[in-house]
């Protein structure tokens, strides 16, 4: 914790000095993504303290690192976010994401949360994944999918892999 304040200490200072939204924003990302491998709620703290361009890209930042080592935390920090913030979609997307690298049929269940302009992305992602690790259970959820460019990807996903599996006996 200790060292988390000096680097978050060196980190304001380092952002009050900068110049540029960009430069800004950029900082906040990675400083944000930084403290969270070492201290995730120092991170989400500072994160939340800044505003806005910088608020969601610490914000985005922080989940991201949480979600790649510890999804089921990053999707609880998720659902603590106010419903109306608009950061919350996104990192809501983030987590989706990580969840569909090793637990896509968890993350089928959170689609419902996800930035609508993401959900054919994160259903391709997902459909991806998961037909790697049990291209069974996959191909039943794709069967199941609406008709449209969403279940288009994931039946290309389907074909580009169906030679490395025996989807009948599986």
């Amino acid at each position: 914790p200790q060292l988390a304040e000096q680097t978050l200490l060196s980190a304001n200072l380092d952002l009050n000095t900068t110049t540029g939204q960009n430069a800004y924003n950029n900082a906040a990302s990675q400083i944000a993504s930084s403290l969270a491998e070492t201290d995730p709620n120092a991170a989400l703290t500072w994160a939340e303290s800044q505003t806005g361009a910088a608020r969601q890209t610490a914000l985005g930042a922080a989940i991201n690192s949480i979600a790649n080592s510890d999804p089921d935390t990053a999707w609880n920090e998720v659902l603590n976010m106010p419903a109306d913030d608009p950061a919350r979609s996104m990192m809501a997307t983030n987590v989706v994401y990580a969840y569909a690298r090793e637990d896509p049929a968890t993350a089928v269940t959170l689609l419902g949360d996800i930035n609508p302009a993401q959900l054919d992305n994160a259903i391709g992602q997902i459909s991806n994944n998961w037909l790697r690790q049990d291209p069974y259970q996959a191909s039943q959820w794709i069967s199941a999918l609406p008709t449209g460019a969403a279940k288009d990807t994931a039946v290309q996903n389907l074909l580009n892999i169906q030679g490395q599996y025996d989807l009948s006996t599986s």
